[in-house]
């Protein structure tokens, strides 16, 4: 969460001063995420406070229509750092606060919160949660931690039915879809979690990647991160396609260097990396990759049969595909 927050810094210094292309509005703010779910667009934006480790932030969730872009609601969170939506409602995470929060999808008033601690000591005195990462599945929601945890979470927010334990400072996204929970586990590859028994039940290693988002589509799994050489970063990204039949790797597609933002629709994965003006789709099911030129901003999703993207000043644009 501090590593986007600071990510998100560096970006606004260098952010366009043109004006948006396309249909779209003004989500103000610093734009963390978008979302598409429920037939909108959800976008999850820090207002002030947002430098450094963002202890005293503000933010708000921003649900937007995506036939047109026009802000259609918001309401208010601190410490906003992970959204995520879906049939069971819209979540958003608290990571300093150590809560996850149900919210609304047609009033965006916060209809449940629940506190979070790890089933464990982190050190000595020291069992705080610390959310990074939220999605919501078919009968649960699921909440990471980068200090080795990942919690399945009852959609009304009573309790947390159960937890698993993973390696510390490997988590990055989760997704769920094809029957499991993924998990990015950085150098270790990609976490298949049994939703149902809440355990690991397997571990796709991925050669010279380090995997940080993790992406359900068209029947296959794509695991997106730095490329990596005897362990660490050498440059450039990958997006691996994964057959969660075999558990195997079945493509990898090289990308250049910058920092990869993802979304899903219209039967594709579409990878935008903003340093180069490069939009990459790659079809869920066949793997096969077209490329095109685009002004990409600091997140993407697809909504609506649009593809949306939001820059570091908060403009909303649609891109084309």
């Amino acid at each position: 969460m501090l590593g986007r927050y600071l990510a998100l810094g560096l970006v606004a210094l260098v952010a366009s001063g043109t004006s948006p292309v396309g249909s779209g509005s003004r989500l103000g703010g610093r734009p963390l995420e978008l979302v598409a779910a429920r037939g909108s667009l959800w976008a999850l934006v820090c207002d002030r406070g947002c430098s450094g480790e963002a202890r005293r932030s503000v933010g708000r969730v921003v649900r937007v229509d995506p036939r047109d872009g026009h802000v259609v609601a918001s309401t208010k969170l601190a410490h906003p750092s992970a959204l995520g939506a879906g049939g069971a409602g819209v979540f958003a995470t608290d990571f300093w606060g150590n809560a996850v929060r149900r919210l609304d999808p047609g009033t965006l008033r916060v209809t449940a919160s629940l506190g979070l601690t790890l089933p464990f000591a982190f050190v000595p005195g020291d069992d705080a949660f610390l959310p990074e990462y939220v999605a919501v599945g078919e009968h649960a929601i699921w909440v990471s931690s980068d200090r080795g945890a990942l919690a399945r979470i009852d959609p009304r927010l009573a309790r947390v039915e159960s937890s698993v334990r993973l390696p510390p400072d490997t988590i990055g996204g989760i997704a769920v879809g094809g029957g499991a929970v993924w998990v990015a586990e950085s150098l270790l590859g990609v976490a298949r979690v049994d939703p149902m028994r809440s355990r690991v039940v397997g571990r796709i290693r991925i050669a010279r990647l380090a995997v940080d988002q993790v992406v359900v589509a068209g029947g296959a799994i794509f695991a997106i991160g730095g490329r990596t050489s005897s362990g660490a970063l050498s440059g450039g990204s990958a997006v691996a396609r994964i057959d969660p039949s075999r558990n195997r790797v079945r493509a990898v597609t090289l990308l250049p260097a910058g920092a990869p933002v993802i979304a899903r629709g219209a039967g594709a994965v579409w990878v935008g990396i903003r340093e180069r003006s490069l939009l990459v789709r790659i079809d869920a099911r066949t793997g096969a990759v077209s490329r095109l030129r685009a002004r990409i901003g600091v997140a993407l999703a697809f909504a609506g049969g649009r593809l949306w993207t939001a820059d570091a000043d908060g403009a909303l644009r649609q891109l084309p595909t």
